[in-house]
């Protein structure tokens, strides 16, 4: 229960940082990205999706779109819908970018 908790504080935190009132250009990316991969770690389905959407466009970390994919899987195999639209967006685009 405890690493429930802790997932969900992370997330929050990373979530707050990434899409509150500063500039887009201006937040801490690379930050993000490292809160919410502790999250993700933890099992948080949600900031799977974000470290996925992270590799997927460069955010805070550098562009990978088979990492990407393994996250956007992840998360879409515990049931997060943007997940499992993202993966099946692979499947039928992207999936000979990898």
């Amino acid at each position: 229960m405890k690493q429930n908790i802790k997932a969900n504080l992370l997330f929050n935190q990373a979530y707050e940082l990434a899409y509150g009132n500063s500039e887009r250009s201006k937040r801490p990316w690379k930050g993000i990205f490292s809160t919410w991969s502790e999250s993700a770690a933890l099992g948080h389905k949600r900031s799977m999706f974000y470290v996925g959407t992270c590799y997927d466009f460069g955010l805070g970390v550098k562009k990978d779109l088979k990492k990407a994919f393994e996250f956007y899987l992840k998360a879409a195999k515990l049931g997060h819908r943007d997940s499992q639209y993202n993966v099946g967006c692979f499947y039928s685009i992207r999936l000979q970018l990898l």
